[in-house]
């Protein structure tokens, strides 16, 4: 009995184009990473390639001051988004804080408990940033400051979204490989999450 011949075209086509699929992926993989050290290697940093299990990671410093570069990836069910992630280590009493672009950050503040954004009596910030956390009183101290403005208004203007998690304070946004991964941007996003930091820091 011979066997159909349409059937084994579909398997045949089928079969070479998961082959494409995986050479691209594999050699996209080898051109990220590579464009990745070559960034690590500008900032002066030490970067780690990762396997497949692993993602590709940057740990350096600015100053005295350290960092990582990290990336993780979240599935929304039919596809994947990758996110950029800079952490960068923190001693602070304040227990809770979340940094993100004014707009729409009501319905985000909403969906994990908080309230209203605080008012850091500047107009021009509170329009572009909003913040919330607690304990509050010590965090609009902080506000007020001024030090902590013009690099929130930056890192939330590239979309990040900042928050406070365990020991680190972790600015995050959905990777973009050609307007994120080159040593300007990122040396600059890099300092400014440093800058908020600092801002934060026990005195």
């Amino acid at each position: 009995m011979e066997t159909p011949l349409i059937p084994v075209i579909i398997a045949t086509v089928t079969i070479f184009g998961i082959t494409l699929i995986i050479m691209w992926a594999v050699k996209y993989s080898k051109k990220m990473k590579a464009k990745i050290g070559e960034v690590a290697n500008l900032l002066g940093a030490e970067f780690e390639p990762g396997n497949w299990k692993t993602q590709p990671l940057i740990r350096g410093q600015i100053g005295k001051r350290g960092y990582i570069v990290t990336f993780h990836v979240v599935s929304t069910g039919k596809s994947q988004v990758t996110y950029l992630d800079l952490k960068t280590p923190i001693d602070t009493s304040i227990q809770k804080l979340a940094v993100r672009k004014a707009s729409g950050a009501g319905r985000f503040f909403k969906k994990i408990g908080l309230n209203n954004p605080l008012s850091s009596g500047d107009p021009y910030f509170d329009e572009k940033v909003a913040v919330k956390g607690d304990p509050e009183q010590e965090i609009l101290s902080i506000l007020y400051g001024g030090y902590f403005k013009e690099p929130a208004v930056q890192l939330t203007a590239r979309k990040y979204a900042v928050d406070l998690k365990g020991g680190e304070l972790v600015a995050s946004k959905v990777y973009s490989f050609k307007k994120d991964m080159n040593e300007p941007a990122l040396r600059n996003d890099l300092t400014n999450l440093i800058e908020i930091a600092q801002s934060l820091e026990k005195r």
